[in-house]
C-alpha cells in the first residue's frame, strides 16, 4: 500500500533504501532531461538530498524560470497544489516545492515497484 504520508522514515526499512537509489537515479533523469547540469550523489540521506534539491530549485526559481517551469511539467507536480501555496519568500517556496517533488518521484518508483 502506497504511504499516505510522505515521511523520511519510509527509508529506514531495507526494502526502501533500495528505493531511495531509484528516487535518485529518477530524479538525476529528470533533471538531465530537462537540461539541468545537477547530479545527486546516489548516497545522499534522505535529509541531505531534500537540501540539495532545495537549493538546486532555489536557484532555478532566482535565475532560470522557464527550466524551473519545465522540470515541474516533467516530474508531473500538480499544478493545484503549486497554486495554493500562500508564500512568496523563494527560500520557503523551494523547500514546498522540494517536499512535492520527492513525494511525486517516491509515488513514481514506488509504483514501478510493484509492478516488477
Amino acid at each position: 500500500m502506497l504511504p499516505q504520508q510522505f515521511s523520511f522514515e519510509i527509508f529506514q526499512e531495507k526494502k526502501n533504501k533500495e528505493l531511495l537509489v531509484k528516487l535518485i537515479k529518477q530524479l538525476n533523469k529528470d533533471f538531465n532531461q530537462t537540461g539541468i547540469e545537477c547530479h545527486f550523489d546516489i548516497d545522499l540521506t534522505p535529509i541531505d538530498l531534500a537540501n540539495k534539491l532545495q537549493k538546486q530549485l532555489e536557484l532555478l526559481l532566482n535565475n532560470d524560470f522557464q527550466t524551473y517551469v519545465n522540470l515541474l511539467y516533467r516530474i508531473d507536480i500538480s499544478e493545484a497544489k503549486l497554486k495554493t501555496m500562500e508564500d512568496v519568500e523563494i527560500e520557503n517556496i523551494s523547500k514546498k516545492v522540494a517536499i512535492l517533488i520527492l513525494k511525486r518521484e517516491w509515488q513514481k518508483i514506488w509504483l514501478k515497484s510493484r509492478f516488477q
